[in-house]
């Protein structure tokens, strides 16, 4: 098995939140992240924190990330507001 991730933590939140700004500055509508209590019941592993390495499957295959995740972001946000025709 081999992890596809760029080797740079990112906060769910902050994920949420950068691609709101991206949404924002795409569409000029700003989109609001409300954050909320975690569920009672979770667990402990629910709450660590992971960064991934790609090491193992660079040493297989050569792959190494080249996109950074606001870049990835804005073109799935360019690529969802061409496939509506830029209509938001």
């Amino acid at each position: 098995a081999y992890l596809v991730c760029s080797g740079t933590g990112t906060t769910v939140a902050d994920a949420f939140r950068l691609a709101a700004a991206v949404a924002a500055e795409r569409t000029g509508i700003a989109v609001a992240v409300d954050r909320i209590a975690s569920p009672d019941g979770l667990s402990a592993i629910e709450f660590r924190d992971f960064v991934g390495t790609w090491d193992a499957l660079a040493g297989a295959t050569g792959w190494r990330p080249v996109t950074s995740l606001r870049a990835g972001i804005e073109k799935t946000a360019e690529s969802f507001l061409a496939a509506a025709g830029g209509r938001v």
